[in-house]
């Protein structure tokens, strides 16, 4: 699986868990907390695919 499938697969499943939602109630706001947690996920989610990738440099940062 290449990265943009990895994506795609990912955002897919995020909106079937947002309609999901919807259907139960209606979208709930994201606290600050939430968006702070959501984007370290992601951050931690994408070191994680560029180190399986080795896209990372040799000193350790982010090859991009």
């Amino acid at each position: 699986m290449n990265r943009s499938e990895f994506l795609m697969e990912r955002d897919r499943a995020l909106m079937m868990k947002a309609i999901r939602n919807r259907a139960v109630g209606g979208p709930q706001k994201c606290s600050q907390q939430d968006r702070a947690r959501n984007d370290a996920l992601r951050e931690i989610e994408s070191r994680r695919w560029d180190r399986e990738m080795d896209m990372e440099d040799r000193l350790g940062g982010p090859f991009c």
